[in-house]
């Protein structure tokens, strides 16, 4: 028979296990993973910052950018726990390596440091010490080739990069030496080609740059030379269109651009000439498009008419198929959208009624389907909307509570202040930064300074069999007993420890969500009651399992 009891918050304090078999992994803190909100590690103790960025989820893990006194600010990778939690490697021994850009391909994390010996160059990790290093010395020596705007496309990185012969252009790389090079010196010589907005489309990427005819224009390129790397069209042949925003719609792609008039609308191509989509502002004061985000089959975007002030709209890629989603401002008051998400099947985002602040909001793309989420009376409004664990994470604020986590499920009632962090009307200033698995990983403040914070979702039961045994077996510590965990949706991983009493009798690893775990007390003649105790990762919260009674005979 199995017993389950499903605690989400335990008070067990930290274990020394000594030589118990846990197997690869240690048991984590029994906070690590509980159902409140908890600082994962004061990475630089005290009130001191380590102030978190950059974070970019990494298999099981987070990599991220964090300060201390003692090493600057360097690479660090956190499982959740607070000893899965470390500096990976100290890249520039003399001062600060300040790692940024960072972006997963596959199963590493490309981003640019400075060791102090070879400047500002493009590194790699795999999440571990030996596994970091530098990619290639694009720009010689000390000086800096600078890399940015890092994406992936499949298993390339493409970026931009300068080198003394060529300025500033298009790289790619396969994380080998011989397999970084430049794509194409769109900037002939030495002239920078000005690239920005590097955005993925399909196997090719788009961007802006200033080729041999001058003016910033939208081009693409497959990662080769020649005829794979080639300027879409001249939209401001007076000057440039400075293309901005661009989002795939089907297999074409949308973006923003100013034609000669100066006017800033929204255009598209196939691959071939970019076409005005519509002109959605007549004259040159043009709409202001920004923010776009591709939702279904369709782009949504907030925009001024010059009569309704700045409100969401949506297209499809087509003149008819471009309209305002709904005035939530009426009139020529601005709502002015921002921090648009998808989530359960709408778009959420935050807005300004005439009424409040900036507030929750969602829409499925409609007027009709265009509802007020949650109404937080004083406070700044929602921004930094993130999905992580099958909830809508964001940073809010209301007139009772100052800046913190909130979180929502879709719905009025459902949607909440997570954990008020810093009591009171004072800012915790929580930011979620990313999503592993059924964990939300973000940064807060309270009186240890600025650090990394962790909440996991979702609940786990531990489950143990009753076993009857001999005291032969007992004697020789031979018995193991028969734990599962189960969490809905997921496999847990991590460790589960048996306990009698206070006493660690027992640990180990998790394999498939279960584990048989040997008892490495001897137990004497008689019932013993012991339980499984659950450690968390970032799949399950910690939990622990009723009496598991244990007779030996």
């Amino acid at each position: 028979m199995r017993r389950t009891l499903l605690t989400p918050t335990l008070s067990l304090g930290a274990l020394t296990l000594g030589a118990l078999d846990v197997g690869p992994v240690a048991p984590a803190h029994a906070v690590d993973f509980d159902a409140v909100p908890h600082q994962v590690r004061d990475a630089n103790p005290g009130a001191a910052d380590s102030r978190p960025e950059d974070l970019v989820a990494l298999g099981a893990r987070v990599v991220y950018r964090a300060d201390t006194v003692a090493a600057g600010s360097e690479l660090w990778v956190s499982d959740g726990t607070a000893r899965g939690t470390r500096m990976l490697t100290d890249l520039n021994a003399s001062g600060d390596s300040y790692p940024t850009d960072l972006v997963r391909v596959g199963d590493q994390v490309y981003f640019t440091a400075d060791d102090g010996v070879h400047g500002r160059e493009l590194w790699l990790t795999d999440g571990t010490a030996a596994g970091t290093r530098l990619v290639r010395d694009i720009s010689s020596g000390s000086g800096s080739s600078s890399p940015d705007q890092l994406i992936a496309v499949g298993s390339t990185l493409y970026f931009a990069a300068e080198d003394p012969f060529n300025g500033q252009e298009l790289w790619k790389s396969d994380g080998t030496l011989p397999g970084t090079t430049l794509v194409s010196d769109i900037g002939p010589g030495s002239n920078d080609a000005g690239i920005q907005a590097l955005t993925r489309w399909g196997t090719s990427v788009v961007f802006r740059a200033t080729g041999a005819t001058g003016g910033s224009e939208p081009w693409v390129s497959n990662g080769s030379p020649g005829p794979g790397t080639q300027q879409l069209g001249d939209i401001n042949p007076a000057g440039s269109s400075t293309p901005n925003d661009f989002t795939v719609l089907g297999s074409g792609i949308v973006f923003t651009a100013a034609s000669t008039d100066g006017n800033r609308e929204l255009w598209r191509s196939d691959g071939t000439a970019p076409v005005l989509v519509k002109e959605i502002t007549p004259g040159p004061l043009g709409n202001g498009q920004q923010k776009l985000l591709a939702y279904g089959n369709k782009v949504v975007f907030n925009a001024d008419n010059g009569v309704n002030g700045n409100e969401l709209w949506i297209t499809d890629g087509t003149t008819s198929g471009t309209t305002m989603v709904a005035d939530i401002r009426p009139g020529a008051g601005d709502s002015s959208p921002t921090s648009l998400t998808i989530y359960q099947g709408s778009v959420f985002f935050s807005a300004a009624s005439a009424q409040n602040k900036n507030q929750l909001w969602a829409t499925q793309g409609t007027s009709a389907t265009t509802r007020l989420v949650k109404e937080s009376v004083g406070g700044t409004g929602p921004e930094l909307l993130l999905v992580a664990g099958g909830t809508l994470f964001y940073a809010g604020a209301s007139s009772e509570q100052g800046r913190e986590l909130w979180q929502s499920d879709g719905t009025t009632a459902g949607t909440r202040i997570t954990r008020d962090i810093r009591p009171g009307v004072d800012d915790a200033n929580a930011r979620p930064a990313a999503g592993v698995s059924n964990t939300l990983f973000f940064t807060a403040e309270d009186d240890r300074g600025y650090e990394l914070w962790a909440f996991t979702t979702l609940s786990s039961t531990t489950r143990g069999h009753h076993k009857t045994v001999t005291r032969r077996t007992a004697a020789k510590r031979g018995i193991r007993v028969a734990v599962e965990v189960r969490a809905t949706g997921t496999t847990p991983t991590g460790v589960v420890v048996l306990k009698k009493g206070s006493r660690v009798i027992g640990a180990k690893t998790l394999a498939g969500g279960k584990a048989k775990i040997r008892i490495t007390t001897r137990l004497r003649k008689g019932t013993h009651k012991i339980r499984a105790y659950y450690y968390g990762s970032v799949h399950a919260r910690t939990s622990r399992s009723k009496v598991i009674r244990i007779k030996v005979r």
